[in-house]
């Protein structure tokens, strides 16, 4: 069995099933290859999602992440819903439990966490650092993975960064504290990880958008410039889409 950062194991399923799962990089055991969560019984182990994902916002203000659907060896498709849940009392085991839909193909589950709290956010929900930290380590091992040489380890260099992220003490008026959201402040990895997730973002965008895309586009950091010769009702379709794409990035734009 073969597990990459974050994982969770024996999570309840109210059919009597488990999960494995995985938020950030995918694994392989049995059955399920290369997959973010797996539906485990006795005897089997069968794909419930893949890397695949998507990120929404239900209506008490949640991050929602969707899976992409697995296929196991019998052509049964499976899918995996997580939402993260902020419960200050906790620095989230493992989630709370699945429930099956009627379907049978698209299990949902709560994810309870300190980290999913936006501490000193006007808004209720997951905090944007948060969604990065606990999600999209992926964004790291996906260009780490581009390394001609693969030493140390991806796996390891995750791990490290998640330690180095999220890990982070402090001391003010001579009390002690620590940052339960976000990005770990002050850390010097802190904006060159941002800008390999928002390189990420953008590569998924580009494959996934199929309309009009501007002739230009260069960023730094978080600023970006762009020209694109075309008519507004294009450039505001293209625009419409990269600012609803990911739901912890909010783009503003002047035209």
């Amino acid at each position: 069995m073969h597990y990459l950062v974050n994982r969770f194991k024996e999570i309840p399923e109210a059919r009597g099933r488990q999960f494995e799962w995985n938020p950030c990089i995918t694994f392989t055991d049995g059955d399920c290859k290369e997959v973010l969560s797996c539906q485990t019984t006795d005897t089997a182990r069968n794909p419930a999602g893949t890397k695949d994902t998507t990120f929404s916002v239900d209506s008490e203000g949640n991050a929602v992440i969707t899976y992409g659907k697995s296929t196991a060896s019998d052509g049964t498709e499976r899918q995996t819903k997580i939402t993260l849940k902020c419960d200050l009392e906790t620095n989230g085991t493992k989630p709370t439990g699945f429930t099956g839909k009627v379907d049978g193909k698209l299990t949902s589950g709560t994810y309870l966490s300190r980290y999913c709290c936006a501490v000193g956010g006007s808004s209720g929900g997951l905090s944007a650092g948060s969604i990065l930290l606990i999600i999209d380590l992926e964004a790291l091992a996906y260009f780490l993975n581009k390394r001609p040489v693969l030493d140390p380890p991806t796996s390891t260099l995750t791990r490290l960064a998640e330690l180095v992220l999220t890990l982070n003490a402090f001391t003010f008026n001579g009390d002690f504290y620590q940052q339960i959201g976000g990005v770990a402040m002050g850390s010097k990895m802190g904006p060159n990880y941002a800008c390999l997730f928002v390189g990420y973002v953008e590569e998924r965008i580009a494959s996934q958008y199929h309309g009009f895309v501007p002739q230009l586009h260069k960023r730094y950091i978080d600023d970006v410039i762009g020209v694109a010769f075309c008519s507004r009702v294009d450039l505001e379709n293209y625009i419409r889409f990269v600012s609803n794409f990911y739901p912890a990035l909010q783009f503003t734009h002047n035209l």
